[in-house]
């Protein structure tokens, strides 16, 4: 077997599985997916997902049922949730890999798996349990599925079989604007190519056939156990996401795909221009990355809601382009490609000798992140400026497919060390630090609520229900009502709202590093060496502070 396969295979399987005992805690959105698959299978309901003990019709089933059989598997920790996401991630690479073959060749289709895999977006939702990997693979495999049912005259209709489920199950994944961007970006092909097929010979009567058969099922299965009430909670969805108001500017997603792609976003943005001017050496079918990126990129920065994980479906996209160029920059000489290449690899790196010196330092200065780190965990800074520095020489010497090799490596190992070392910067969840005491020690029927928090790892940590309080007069009532209930606030909520009520035990976590609330993949949010403290609190009786 040639040495490319192991090589990505090897490196995918890092990227997306290691290291498995120091994960970091779960993002915000994944609470919803890890509590409900888990309530849903202690109710043995695979129809309706459940959230602390209410219904949430928010996102169709399929991957709640991918959730669930990983927790029947291999019991229900965040490490199996977490795999149904890597595995979509490596379905993904592959399928990228072929369409990259069918459209480009062999060459273009493995500089396209390298950077796919090591693009910090793609690798941190490849690690994390929320939908939108999935509906990126089920997207991707569709693409390709009608990439290869057009390709031939007239259209196989085995391929287009397989795009319209694709499309189905994209759909059950993540609702109707699966095929909303599928139809935008298939529309947006085809305008492209002047001897496209006719409506007619893409099956559309067969499509709907497969559409509806695999859509139906549990869509009338709920339907008929919750009737008016799903439907009127769905419509209310819709109506609030196209009345909601836009929290971030239009250029949101063009700031953050420079961001969020690197170290390849500059050659892919340099890419798209030489792409252009070489267009019309190129037959239609090898243009459908250009409108698949645009589309996406363009029908997200209208709509209101904006978040960077709905940039993942056009990750693949991406990283064909970026094949394309780097197959361009490793094989021309005198042109602007691997110029643009030497550049990039310069930039990183200097980011990477840079990066590895500064998590040293703090690996040997900052006792309280140290403290939290194997010893292993010192190994990857010294491979990310190790790796830089062989990139550095790469970039000395010229050369173009060790500088195009050396900058996927300055990514993969920041990507390593950045999961290595994030558990030890993310401090202790307060949820975690009190689960224990409040599960062992509350009497039976003892309620347990927070006020002015999300509820969300609360539920995930500690079961449910969990009472979610935000104004101080229903905290009060709630308190008269439930004097020996269990009670979560931050030490500031606790003294502005001027109840008695006993500190039963207190946590702490770091505000100087926690996630973007936007989703980025970025880290540091704040450095402030300040904390935040929580109290939980218990009975009417004060004590003394």
């Amino acid at each position: 077997m040639p040495p490319w396969p192991i090589a990505i295979a090897v490196l995918s399987v890092l990227l997306f599985f290691f290291p498995p005992g120091a994960e970091r805690p779960p993002m915000f959105m994944e609470y919803f997916y890890l509590e409900s698959a888990r309530e849903m299978l202690d109710h043995g309901d695979w129809i309706t997902p459940i959230f602390n003990e209410t219904n949430r019709f928010d996102k169709p089933i399929l991957f709640y049922w991918m959730v669930m059989l990983s927790f029947k598997v291999f019991g229900t920790g965040l490490g199996a949730a977490r795999l149904v996401s890597a595995v979509m991630a490596l379905g993904v690479v592959g399928v990228t890999y072929a369409l990259g073959k069918s459209l480009y060749g062999v060459s273009t289709a493995r500089w396209a798996v390298l950077v796919l895999i090591t693009t910090p977006l793609f690798v941190l939702f490849a690690r994390t349990a929320i939908p939108d990997l999935t509906l990126t693979f089920f997207i991707t495999l569709a693409l390709f599925a009608f990439q290869r049912g057009v390709a031939s005259s007239p259209p196989r209709r085995s391929w287009l079989s397989l795009f319209y489920a694709g499309a189905a199950l994209a759909t059950l994944t993540k609702g109707p604007l699966a095929v909303l961007l599928l139809g935008l970006v298939t529309t947006g092909f085809l305008l492209t190519w002047k001897e496209r097929p006719p409506l007619r010979e893409l099956a559309p009567g067969t499509g709907i056939v497969i559409f509806l058969t695999l859509i139906l099922p549990w869509f009338v299965l709920i339907v008929l156990k919750h009737g008016q009430t799903y439907l009127n909670y769905i419509w209310a969805i819709q109506q609030k996401a196209a009345a909601g108001e836009a929290r971030y500017p239009w250029h949101f997603y063009l700031r953050h795909f420079f961001w969020d792609f690197l170290p390849w976003s500059p050659l892919v943005a340099a890419g798209l221009g030489i792409f252009w001017r070489h267009r019309r050496e190129l037959t239609a079918e090898k243009r459908l990355p250009v409108p698949w990126l645009i589309v996406i990129i363009v029908f997200f920065s209208l709509v209101s809601l904006k978040a960077i994980r709905y940039l993942l479906p056009l990750t693949p996209a991406f990283a064909l382009l970026a094949g394309w160029f780097l197959d361009r920059a490793t094989r021309l000489s005198g042109t602007v490609e691997p110029k643009a290449l030497r550049l990039v690899g310069w930039i990183a790196a200097a980011f990477g000798l840079l990066a590895g010196g500064l998590l040293m330092a703090l690996l040997t200065s900052v006792r309280e992140w140290a403290g939290h780190v194997s010893g292993a965990g010192y190994l990857w800074p010294v491979l990310l400026a190790v790796t830089a520095a062989a990139l550095l020489v790469a970039a000395v010497r010229n050369s173009s497919h060790g500088q195009a090799f050396g900058i996927a490596g300055v990514a993969a190992a920041g990507l390593l060390a950045y999961f290595s070392l994030v558990p030890g910067f993310s401090g202790p969840s307060p949820a975690a630090a009190f689960a224990g005491r409040i599960n062992s020690e509350r009497p039976i029927g003892t309620s347990f609520g927070v006020y002015r928090m999300e509820v969300n790892e609360w539920v995930y940590e500690i079961g449910p229900p969990v009472i979610s309080l935000t104004d101080p007069e229903d905290l009060k009532r709630y308190q008269a009502a439930h004097p020996s209930a269990l009670i979560v606030m931050t030490q500031e909520d606790y003294e502005r709202a001027g109840i008695k009520r006993t500190v039963v035990a207190h946590a702490a976590r770091p505000k100087r590093l926690r996630w973007r609330s936007d989703g980025s993949v970025f880290l540091f949010d704040r450095l402030e060496q300040d904390r935040e403290d929580f109290y939980l609190t218990a009975g009417p009786v004060p004590v003394a502070h």
